[in-house]
C-alpha cells in the first residue's frame, strides 16, 4: 500500500506541474545527446530511430554497474541472466532469444566500442567507465553487424584526449544489504599532443549476498548411499567476485588521421548459475517438493523469496568424473577478453573507417538442475567462444543533397560447448568408472560476410529520405559428439539415447532493406516513418540431447526474420524545456527462435515459432520547469504474441488443458499444444515510469546536491512459454532513488543510491522442475497425471549503496 500511495503522489505531482507551466524565462534546458544510431554523429532528436540514450552524467549519477540496472531505466528492455546454454535473455518490446541453447545468437545485439557481439553470455560481464549507452529498438540490421532482429545496445567507454591535461577518478562504494564492496579507478594522460592513454579498473565483491541458502546436510538419503552435504552451513549467495580492466590508447598524428586501440578483460566468479532459481510452487504431498529419485528436499519452502535451498553435489557423485567438474561445490568461472582497433581517415568529402575486433570468453560452471536441496542432477558446462572481425566503412560529405554510406564486414567465430550431466542414480560405468550419464560436445565454426549501403537524400532543407540494405551470407560447420554415454543407455538400453556423431553444414543468405523519411516542419520538431527488416541466422542446437536414431535435421533450427514499420515524432518545446517523443510500431517475425525445457531429459528444446508479432506505442516526456528541476515519464503499450506456434506441453498438462496436438502412437499420448494467439513470456502490455531530478544548494557551503526518484510499473504478464496456468505474473511497481552531494569544484562526490527501495520480490520466467510431473497428453482424471513443481528466477532485492568519488 505504501508503494502504491507513493506512486499516486508522484503521479499527481507530475500532472499538477504539467497543468501549470511557468514562463519560459524560468525554465531549464534539456541536455542534448549525440548518438551514433546510424553510424554517424547526430542529435538523438533528429535521428529517425527510436532510441533511449543514457549520458555519462546519468550513468555516473545512478552508478550503473551492469545491464540489468540499465533495464531499470528502459522499461521495455528485459535483461535476465540465465543458467546455462546462451546464459542470458535480452528482449526489447517483448521479443528476445531464450538462454536455453548455446547455439542461439541473441535477438538484441551488443556493440561495445564498435565491435559487435551476438552471444548472450557477454551480458554476464559488468559495465564500467562508460561515456554513453544507447538502446536502439526494433530491427537494426542495416548499420550494425548481423542479427539484431529486436534491437541493439551500444556501449561506448571513455576515451582520453591527446593534448589534454592528466585526469584521474577514484570511486569506492558499499552496498549494505548484500555486503558488496566496489572500488574503481581511472586515469587519462597524454605524453604528447598526438598521443593519449587511459587505464581503468574495477573490482566488486560480495561478502553477505542477497539470497540466503537454507540447505542443511541430509544423511543416508541418496539411492546409492551418498550423504547430501547441503550448503555445509548456511551460506549467502551468490558469493560474487568481479574484476574488470580496460586500456585505451588514442593516436592522432594529423587532423585527418586517428587511431583508437582498446583492450579489456573481465574475470567473474560466483557460487553457481542457479543461485537465483528457486522452487516457486510445489505439488508433492502436503504441498512439499516432489521427490527426485526418492530423495526429499526438506529445507525448501516452495515460495518465491530471497531464500532457497541449494546443496552441494555429494562427493561420492564426483568420484571418477573429470577434475574440471570440481569437488561438488557449485561455481561459475567466467573469463573474457576484448580487443578493438578503430582507424579513421577524414578527407574533405568523405570519411574512411576501419574497425578490427577480437573477442573471446570461456565459461565453466557446475550446479544442480533439480533447483532444490536434493542435489540429484548435477551438471557441468564449458563454453568457449572466439571471434575475429574486420569492417571497412565509408561515408561521404558531399556539398550536395545526396550522400552515401556503405561498407563490408567479415567475421569468423569458433564455438566450443560441452554439457555433462547425471540424470539417473547409476553405479559406475564398468568401462571407465564414471557415474554421470553423458558428456556432449559441440564444435561450430562460423563465417559471415556482409555488405551494406545507404543513400541519404535531402529532398528539401527539412525533408530527408534515406534507404539502403544489408546483404548477409552466413555459413556454419557443426559437429556434435557424445564422447561419454553411460553404459546403461549405450549398451543395455540403446533405443533411448544415442552416442553417435552428427555433422552438418548450415548456409543462408539474406537481404535486409530499410527505408526512412524524416520531416521537420518547424525547428525542433521531426516526424519520421521507417520500414525495417531484420535477419538472424539459424544453425544447430549445441545443447541438445540426442535420442536414438537422431539425424542432423533434428537439431537444426531455421533463420529468424523480421519486418515492419515505425512512425514517430520527436519534438522540443518551450525553449527546449520540454521534450516529447512518441513512436508507434508494427513488426512481424517469421521462424522466431525459442526454447523450452524438457523436464524428462533436463534439457532445453529448441524450436522456431512459425509466426509472431509485436505492436504498440511508446511515449516519453521530459520537462524542466525550472533550471533545478526535471520531470520525466515514459509509457509503453505493447502486444507481443505468437501468431502460429506448436510447442511441447508442460509437465502434467491434460488433453482438456490443451495438450491435444501431435499424437504419438508409441506412447498413446499427445505431445504438443497450440499456443498461437497467446502472448510471449515476460511481455506485459503496459510498462511505464515516472520520476524527477531536483538539484539544490547545501546551505552556503558552495556544495550542491541532486535528488532522483523514479517509480517503475510493470504490468501483469505470462511467465511461461508453455502456458502453465500457475505461472501468471502479477503487476508490480518498484521505486529507485539517489541522493548525490558534490563539492563546488565537483572533485568530491558522495552518493546514496536505493534500488528496489521497498524490497519487492519479483519472479520472472517460470519453468517446470526437472524430473517432476508426468502424464502429459492424457485425459483429466488419469492417475498418471501429475503437475510438476515450478521453478522461478528471482530478481535482486533492495540495494542501498553508499559511494564516495574523487577526481583530479
Amino acid at each position: 500500500m505504501a508503494a502504491k500511495s507513493t506512486g499516486l503522489i508522484l503521479c499527481g505531482a507530475v500532472v499538477l506541474g504539467l497543468t501549470a507551466p511557468p514562463t519560459i524565462a524560468q525554465t531549464g534546458i534539456i541536455e542534448e545527446i549525440i548518438v551514433t544510431a546510424r553510424q554517424r554523429d547526430e542529435s538523438i532528436q533528429s535521428a529517425p530511430v527510436t532510441i533511449t540514450a543514457l549520458s555519462s552524467d546519468t550513468i555516473e549519477r545512478l552508478a550503473l554497474n551492469n545491464l540489468d540496472q540499465v533495464s531499470d531505466l528502459v522499461p521495455n528492455l528485459l535483461v535476465s541472466y540465465g543458467s546455462s546454454g546462451g546464459a542470458a535473455t535480452v528482449a526489447l518490446r517483448g521479443i528476445g532469444t531464450g538462454s536455453g541453447s548455446a547455439g542461439f545468437s541473441s535477438a538484441v545485439g551488443l556493440l561495445i566500442d564498435d565491435v559487435h557481439s551476438d552471444r548472450g553470455r557477454w551480458i554476464q560481464g559488468g559495465i564500467f567507465d562508460l561515456a554513453q549507452i544507447e538502446v536502439l529498438k526494433g530491427p537494426q540490421s542495416l548499420y550494425f553487424g548481423k542479427n539484431n532482429t529486436s534491437g541493439l545496445i551500444i556501449l561506448r567507454s571513455r576515451e582520453p584526449v591527446p593534448g589534454a591535461p592528466t585526469e584521474a577518478n577514484f570511486n569506492v562504494g558499499y552496498e549494505f544489504d548484500a555486503g558488496e564492496y566496489l572500488a574503481e579507478a581511472g586515469v587519462s594522460f597524454s605524453p604528447t599532443d598526438t598521443f593519449a592513454m587511459r587505464l581503468a579498473v574495477r573490482r566488486t565483491e560480495q561478502t553477505d549476498g542477497w539470497i540466503t541458502n537454507t540447505a542443511q546436510p541430509q544423511e543416508g538419503v541418496d539411492p546409492l548411499g551418498f550423504s547430501i552435504p547441503g550448503a555445509e552451513g548456511t551460506r549467502n549467495l551468490p558469493d560474487m567476485k568481479d574484476t574488470m580492466g580496460r586500456f585505451t590508447a588514442v593516436w592522432a598524428p594529423t587532423d585527418q588521421v586517428s587511431a583508437t586501440f582498446k583492450a579489456s578483460i573481465n574475470r567473474n566468479r560466483d557460487a553457481g548459475p542457479l543461485f537465483h532459481d528457486q522452487l516457486a510452487e510445489c505439488f508433492g504431498p502436503g504441498g512439499q517438493p516432489q521427490l527426485v529419485f526418492g530423495v526429499p528436499s526438506p529445507d525448501d519452502d516452495c515460495r518465491v523469496s530471497f531464500k532457497r535451498s541449494k546443496s552441494n553435489t555429494p562427493a561420492g557423485m564426483m568420484v571418477g568424473e573429470p577434475s574440471e567438474f570440481g569437488d561438488g561445490t557449485s561455481f561459475t568461472k567466467y573469463d573474457a577478453e576484448r580487443v578493438s582497433l578503430r582507424i579513421d581517415y577524414e578527407a574533405d568529402l568523405f570519411t574512411l573507417t576501419s574497425v578490427t575486433g577480437y573477442t573471446h570468453y570461456d565459461s565453466d560452471l557446475h550446479d544442480n538442475a533439480t533447483f532444490a536441496g536434493d542435489a540429484q542432477v548435477p551438471f557441468f558446462e564449458r563454453t568457449d567462444h572466439e571471434s575475429i572481425s574486420q569492417e571497412l566503412r565509408f561515408q561521404t560529405r558531399f556539398d550536395s543533397p545526396v550522400n552515401l554510406m556503405g561498407g563490408v564486414l567479415y567475421s569468423e567465430d569458433d564455438l566450443f560447448f560441452r554439457n555433462s550431466a547425471r540424470i539417473a542414480p547409476l553405479t559406475a560405468d564398468s568401462r571407465n568408472g564414471r557415474q554421470w550419464t553423458w558428456d556432449k560436445v559441440a564444435n561450430q565454426d562460423g563465417r559471415t560476410f556482409s555488405a551494406y549501403a545507404e543513400l541519404v537524400w535531402d529532398i528539401t532543407h527539412n525533408i530527408e529520405l534515406s534507404g539502403g540494405a544489408r546483404y548477409t551470407d552466413e555459413k556454419k560447420d557443426f559437429v556434435f559428439t557424445v564422447p561419454h554415454l553411460h553404459e546403461l543407455f549405450d549398451v543395455f538400453l540403446p533405443g533411448i539415447l544415442s552416442s553417435q556423431t552428427l555433422a552438418g553444414k548450415f548456409k543462408d543468405d539474406n537481404i535486409s532493406p530499410q527505408v526512412s523519411i524524416a520531416w521537420s516542419p518547424i525547428d525542433d520538431v521531426t516526424f519520421f516513418a521507417a520500414y525495417r527488416e531484420g535477419f538472424k541466422s539459424g544453425g544447430f542446437d549445441a545443447s541438445h540431447t540426442l535420442a536414438a536414431g537422431a539425424v542432423i535435421d533434428d537439431i537444426r533450427f531455421e533463420s529468424e526474420e523480421a519486418d515492419g514499420f515505425e512512425f514517430g515524432i520527436k519534438s522540443r518545446w518551450l525553449n527546449n524545456s520540454v521534450q516529447l517523443n512518441a513512436t508507434a510500431y508494427f513488426f512481424d517475425y517469421k521462424d522466431l527462435q525459442v526454447t523450452s525445457l524438457d523436464t524428462e531429459t533436463t534439457q532445453f528444446r529448441i524450436q522456431n515459432a512459425a509466426a509472431a508479432s509485436t505492436e504498440g506505442f511508446e511515449a516519453e516526456i521530459t520537462w524542466a520547469p525550472r533550471p533545478d528541476l526535471t520531470l520525466r515519464g515514459f509509457v509503453n503499450y505493447n502486444v507481443a504474441k505468437f501468431d502460429e506456434f506448436l510447442t511441447n506441453c508442460y509437465a502434467g498438462q491434460s488433453i482438456e488443458a490443451g495438450c491435444d496436438q501431435v499424437f504419438n502412437p508409441n506412447t498413446g499420448r499427445f505431445v504438443s499444444q497450440d499456443v498461437g494467439g497467446t502472448t510471449v513470456p515476460i511481455a506485459p502490455e503496459w510498462v511505464g515510469t515516472l520520476g524527477f531530478t531536483y538539484d539544490f544548494k547545501l546551505g552556503n557551503s558552495g556544495w550542491m546536491a541532486s535528488l532522483d526518484l523514479d517509480g517503475r510499473y510493470f504490468g501483469s504478464y505470462s511467465r511461461s512459454l508453455l502456458r502453465n496456468p500457475n505461472t501468471k505474473g502479477s503487476s508490480y511497481t518498484i521505486f529507485d532513488g539517489s541522493l548525490r552531494a558534490y563539492s563546488p569544484d565537483e572533485r568530491w562526490q558522495f552518493t546514496l543510491i536505493a534500488r528496489n527501495l521497498f524490497d519487492k520480490v519479483v519472479a520472472l520466467n517460470v519453468i517446470d522442475r526437472s524430473l517432476t510431473g508426468s502424464g502429459n497428453g492424457l485425459p483429466e482424471g488419469d492417475p498418471e497425471l501429475q503437475r510438476a513443481d515450478l521453478v522461478s528466477r528471482v530478481l535482486r532485492g533492495r540495494q542501498i549503496w553508499l559511494q564516495v568519488g574523487y577526481r583530479i
